[in-house]
């Protein structure tokens, strides 16, 4: 699933977790809500859960950035440490197990190191679904966040065989893998690198499934408002309205918490939760005429263009219309208007949210 930065994918991954994870009590946590009082509730701390979160996995160079991955990955296994080297498992499987979490731990070994982190959760899945007797749900936070920071500092080619490496083992043929979710930015299917992992169903803002799963509609902005007194005045709307997933228009849950947090001060307060700098890449190789649209865009006006879901952050360079695309998928444009085209792009009436964005 694919959202925008600061729409609540972080909490529903970690609500997900908190809800499925058998190593919890959590029914303190999901009492009174909306779940508690439907059949799932039986699901409730019932499942082995991996959840890896690569918000920070953030680096200028790939030794950096593998030993952020390696330390992620590395938390999860000490999680289980205790249990799995405590319990019946065949001293085959304890070994395999521990074999990979010392490695993780040596990044100086690096092909010792590339081999273990790909066959890491793949492993991990292995043991705790032979413990529990239940396949394990995979949980994948931000999952882009690794792929942009290597484009973004120019070491791409260095890590892309790794990364590649570790989704593909974790997510395809895995026979101990119940189901997976992934949250990001960016989308990962056109990535050749990804050829062999075609069995995700990737839903963006353009996809109606979970439309309003992720951000407030008008009616929970309304709610909340009212809890505290307030309307949800033309200014408000004007400000963080706009936002649209599938078929629901989606006000920023960050902006809106914020301006009731704040004093009820209508600022700009998304733009200030990360770098723009899709902004600066887009800037720096726009043609007279994306210069000349994106201009009309800050008039408030709609432009036409053609909208590929498969766009990553380096198909700027294979073809400046592409910007369209990326400012789509990281919130910076909306599409009220789209039509399917027959190779599976959109051709689309694109404008910017809010007030906030402009």
């Amino acid at each position: 699933i694919t959202r925008p930065r600061r729409f609540g994918k972080t909490m529903n991954m970690s609500m997900l977790a908190e809800f499925l994870d058998c190593t919890k009590d959590s029914k303190a946590i999901f009492e009174g809500t909306n779940i508690s009082r439907t059949e799932w509730m039986v699901e409730l701390n019932q499942c082995p859960v991996i959840f890896l979160s690569f918000l920070n996995t953030k680096s200028d160079c790939s030794k950096g950035l593998f030993e952020l991955i390696g330390e992620t990955v590395t938390k999860e296994y000490e999680r289980y440490y205790s249990l799995i080297n405590d319990s019946m498992l065949s001293d085959r499987e304890k070994d395999k197990f521990n074999k990979i979490y010392r490695a993780l731990a040596d990044i100086r070994n690096m092909e010792s190191w590339r081999i273990c982190i790909i066959e890491s959760i793949r492993t991990l899945c292995e043991v705790l679904s032979l413990y529990y007797g239940k396949n394990v749900y995979l949980l994948i936070d931000e999952y882009d966040t690794p792929f942009m920071s290597a484009n973004m500092n120019g070491y791409y080619s260095e890590v892309r065989s790794v990364l590649a490496g570790f989704l593909s083992t974790s997510l395809k043929g895995n026979p101990y893998l119940e189901r997976a979710m992934l949250a990001g930015i960016q989308r990962v299917a056109k990535e050749n690198i990804f050829s062999g992992l075609n069995n995700l169903t990737v839903l963006t803002v353009n996809d109606s499934e979970y439309e309003d799963c992720f951000g407030f509609t008008e009616e929970e902005v309304r709610k909340l408002l009212d809890d505290f007194d307030l309307e949800l005045t033309d200014e408000v709307k004007e400000m963080y309205d706009g936002s649209r997933f599938g078929n629901k228009d989606i006000y920023n849950p960050w902006s809106v918490i914020n301006y009731i947090s704040r004093g009820c001060i209508p600022q700009a307060y998304w733009v200030n939760t990360g770098k723009n700098k899709i902004l600066e890449d887009v800037l720096k190789i726009a043609t007279d005429d994306i210069t000349e649209k994106l201009y009309s865009l800050l008039q408030g006006e709609k432009v036409v263009a053609r909208i590929d879901q498969n766009v990553v952050c380096r198909s700027i360079a294979e073809d400046p219309a592409n910007i369209y695309s990326l400012l789509l998928v990281a919130g910076y444009l909306k599409t009220p208007k789209k039509e399917l085209q027959m190779d599976g792009t959109y051709l689309c009436e694109v404008s910017i949210p809010n007030r906030e964005i402009a």
